[in-house]
C-alpha cells in the first residue's frame, strides 16, 4: 500500500482529499508547511499533495527546501 501525505491548511478540503485517496493508500494529513517539511524529511511517503498558500511556510518554500535536501518524493501541487 502506498503512503500519501496531504499538506493542506483548509481542514475541510484536506478531509475531502483524504476521503478520496484513502482507498488507494495510507494517508496522513498535516496543516502547515513546517509540519509538511518535517514529514517529507522522513522519506517514508510515496507522494505528497502540497497546497501553496499555508501558514508557517508556504508550499513554494517547502518544495524548495526538500529539493535542496535531495528529497525526490513526487509532489502534486494544489
Amino acid at each position: 500500500m502506498i503512503k500519501l501525505l496531504i499538506i493542506e491548511d483548509d481542514y475541510v478540503l484536506s478531509d475531502h482529499i483524504k476521503d478520496i485517496l484513502s482507498e488507494i493508500g495510507e494517508t496522513k494529513q498535516v496543516y502547515d508547511g513546517s509540519e509538511g517539511l518535517y514529514e517529507l524529511e522522513s522519506g517514508i511517503y510515496d507522494l505528497a499533495i502540497l497546497d501553496l498558500m499555508m501558514p508557517e511556510m508556504n508550499g513554494y518554500e517547502v518544495l524548495e527546501k526538500i529539493r535542496k535536501e535531495n528529497i525526490q518524493t513526487p509532489i502534486l501541487i494544489l
